[in-house]
């Protein structure tokens, strides 16, 4: 519970009109899980026999490992892809690993496989990148995680608003703001 939860002794929930949903949909999230694509196959089907219908799995590879590296992303991603079905939704955190054009080419390579999102290929304050690369694919994009505030998100949602702003609430300001 947050300031308001813990001074009316009720969950913020409540507070903001009650429960919206009966079930509130969540994802497999598949850090640091092997991205070898046997063993890698092996967890997303278990993952989603438990019943997940989205699974985020996270590059092991990025722009330093050059074309080979970039040819093992994309193996990963077909690979999740042909193990798991069209009916999945999968989800790639690049780690804010990448540069423009690392990114641009990993995400115009993996168009194919409908992913739900790349997420976080560069750092959060590179907003010009994340502008541009949304320009140059149709894969969505996703960032907000490490931008802290109401003030930095409310400047990165005014500069980048066709980017998935997906915010981590944590700390003073998650309750607070």
């Amino acid at each position: 519970m947050g300031p308001p939860g813990r001074y009316y002794n009720t969950p913020v929930y409540r507070l903001l009109g009650g429960p919206t949903r009966e079930k509130v949909e969540c994802y497999a999230s598949c850090i640091d899980l092997p991205v070898e694509p046997e063993p890698m196959s092996k967890l997303a089907l278990q993952y989603k026999k438990e019943g997940f219908q989205h699974e985020k799995w996270f590059l092991a590879e990025g722009p330093a490992s050059g074309g080979e590296g970039l040819r093992k992303n994309v193996e990963m991603v077909r690979t999740l892809r042909e193990t798991l079905g069209a009916e999945m939704e999968i989800m790639i955190d690049a780690w804010m690993s990448m540069d423009l054009n690392y990114a641009a080419e990993f995400a115009k390579r993996v168009e194919q496989y409908n992913l739900r999102w790349l997420e976080e290929p560069f750092l959060a304050d590179e907003i010009q990148s994340f502008m541009e690369l949304r320009k140059r694919t149709r894969v969505p994009i996703a960032s907000g995680e490490h931008l802290y505030g109401r003030w930095s998100a409310a400047k990165y949602l005014s500069a980048a608003p066709s980017i998935f702003y997906r915010p981590i609430p944590t700390g003073p300001e998650a309750s607070a703001s």
